[in-house]
């Protein structure tokens, strides 16, 4: 004879066998509308709309509250760059909106945000990856990496 304390396990399995198979088959409990099934995954190839640029909006919030700090404002930097040395690379975006590379501007001036194929300083720039920008100029190709602002 079977004892209740071994058959309950059993009861609970077969009811949850029935829970996923109703889940997995889209049928619904009685008395009760079926979820709507989730929408396939956009075609990359052939997109509705556009996407939205946020990548200067990301860059913008990202420079006014800085991170390190103590008030989270940016603090006045002495400029000593010559003119033909480029500012400090301070970070690089990738997004599906395109690339960006952020560049501290000495002094209270802001930061410069630039894409692939504008010039910052009489350098332009030529690619930019995940970590590095590439640029070109007067003394050549050159690649930068982003540097921490270390006093």
């Amino acid at each position: 004879m079977i004892r209740g304390g071994v058959m309950l396990p059993w009861l609970g399995a077969a009811l949850m066998a029935a829970v996923v198979a109703m889940e997995w088959t889209g049928a619904s409990w009685p008395g009760r509308e079926p979820s709507p099934r989730a929408a396939p995954f956009p075609d990359p190839a052939h997109p509705t709309e556009p996407p939205e640029d946020r990548a200067d909006a990301w860059a913008a919030t990202a420079l006014a509250r800085p991170l390190f700090s103590a008030d989270r404002r940016p603090a006045p930097q002495a400029s000593n760059a010559g003119p033909r040395e480029l500012p400090r690379l301070t970070a690089v975006l990738i997004a599906p909106e395109g690339r960006t590379a952020i560049f501290a501007a000495g002094g209270a001036a802001k930061a410069m945000v630039v894409r692939e194929g504008e010039s910052i300083a009489g350098f332009t720039v030529v690619s930019i990856a995940p970590g590095s920008v590439t640029v070109r100029g007067p003394m050549g190709v050159r690649s930068l990496r982003p540097l921490l602002d270390v006093r």
